[in-house]
């Protein structure tokens, strides 16, 4: 009886798992869709998470340096201070990035643009010092010409869609402020109450793991 009853439910099993790969397969227009909604939903807690590890790294060297005397008045107020400071650094090197770095790798990049004609004359004049036995390769490296004017024009062009492309992406990230501002919120918290929020991840972890997982789940743990 018990091995029918076994028999029963594998059989069930296996219809139930065919009948939703079935739906699954032909409808994975719903399932994108879907995913699309979850992951939409959970971004600015996964964005808030990513900002927490990131800042948590300076505010722990933070509050190791500035507050190793417990006795200290303002040390009670250590995890504020600690928090506000970390946020105005990683703040300043975004700006830094924004401001300085990219101006500068344009910057580079329009030289390039600007020296490599001459780069390019150089380099046939230089091959045909060595080509002079070799009246056909002489011929038809004389013969490469590049028209600048079209190159010139491809890149503007090029530019232009890159720059369409880019400031497509910039009206995504602006419309996705708000997931940012959730996320640095999010990170607030979590920081504000680790300690809190790392005894409760540990329980549930060693709750729902077996011991020797948990012990490697709580190695990432304790970097964070």
């Amino acid at each position: 009886m018990k091995e029918k009853k076994q028999a029963m439910k594998m059989v069930l099993s296996v219809i139930t798992f065919t009948v939703v790969l079935i739906y699954l397969v032909n409808h994975t227009s719903v399932i994108a869709y879907l995913l699309g909604r979850l992951i939409a939903l959970i971004l600015p807690f996964l964005i808030g998470c990513g900002i927490a590890f990131v800042i948590n790294i300076i505010m722990k060297s933070i509050e190791d340096g500035l507050f190793k005397k417990k006795s200290g008045k303002l040390y009670k107020y250590k995890r504020p201070i600690s928090m506000i400071i970390s946020y105005v650094l990683a703040l300043l090197v975004v700006g830094l990035v924004l401001f300085v770095v990219v101006p500068e790798v344009g910057d580079t990049i329009t030289k390039i643009k600007d020296k490599l004609p001459g780069f390019v004359d150089r380099t046939k004049a230089w091959i045909l010092q060595y080509t002079t036995k070799f009246p056909e390769i002489t011929e038809a490296i004389n013969n490469i010409e590049i028209n600048w004017e079209e190159l010139g024009l491809f890149m503007k062009d090029g530019g232009s869609t890159i720059l369409s492309t880019t400031v497509n992406i910039f009206s995504s990230i602006v419309s996705a402020v708000v997931n940012i501002f959730i996320g640095i919120v999010f990170s607030m918290y979590i920081l504000a109450q680790k300690e809190m929020l790392g005894r409760q991840t540990k329980m549930l972890i060693y709750a729902m793991f077996k011991e020797n997982t948990a012990d490697e789940l709580m190695v990432f743990g304790k970097i964070a």
